[in-house]
């Protein structure tokens, strides 16, 4: 079996640049960053992705992510340029911490963010990496820091503002 799986590798790279190019599109904004993740787009919030989809189509895993100052997106491309993905508002991001994320054969350094969203609880496994690399490989240990520091400012800035509005505005509707 491992013989297999090394024998189709750089056709899952290729599949997987060639879905990481396709998400990344749409993205005007500069700012969108290529990421793996363990979401499974399938459900709302998203759930994570089985271990043996992971395994037997890795190019799936592969996505853009954007940040804005009240949520994070991510966005999947798949066959005739459909586009699957998530919003999910920073402001009901519980924690962020690091971790470890695991992509059928291969277990990566991640940023593991847990929420809630429509009273269902999420968590997931986001690992920055380098799209134009070879092997899609992920990001230097800067560049990883810079993400997790940008993603926990954003969350903390959006679940203080959000704070704000609940102390200010009572009456209006629950979170």
């Amino acid at each position: 079996m491992a013989l297999v799986s090394f024998a189709l590798w750089p056709l899952y790279f290729a599949l997987g640049r060639a879905n990481l190019r396709s998400a990344m599109q749409p993205a005007d904004d500069h700012r969108a960053i290529a990421v793996r993740t363990t979401a499974d787009f399938s459900t709302f919030p998203p759930a994570e992705l089985s271990i043996v989809l992971s395994w037997l189509r890795p190019w799936i895993s592969y996505q853009a992510m954007t940040l804005d100052e009240h949520t994070l997106t991510l966005r999947n491309a798949g066959r005739r340029r459909w586009l699957a993905g998530a919003r999910l508002r920073l402001d009901r991001v519980d924690s962020i911490e690091v971790g470890t994320a695991n992509f059928g054969t291969l277990v990566e350094r991640a940023i593991l963010v847990s929420g809630s969203a429509n009273g269902t609880r999420y968590e997931l496994g986001i690992v920055p990496v380098d799209g134009t690399s070879r092997t899609i490989a992920p990001v230097d240990d800067p560049a990883y820091r810079d993400l997790l520091g940008e993603l926990i400012a954003l969350a903390s800035t959006a679940e203080s503002a959000a704070g704000r509005v609940r102390s200010e505005h009572p009456q209006e509707g629950r979170r």
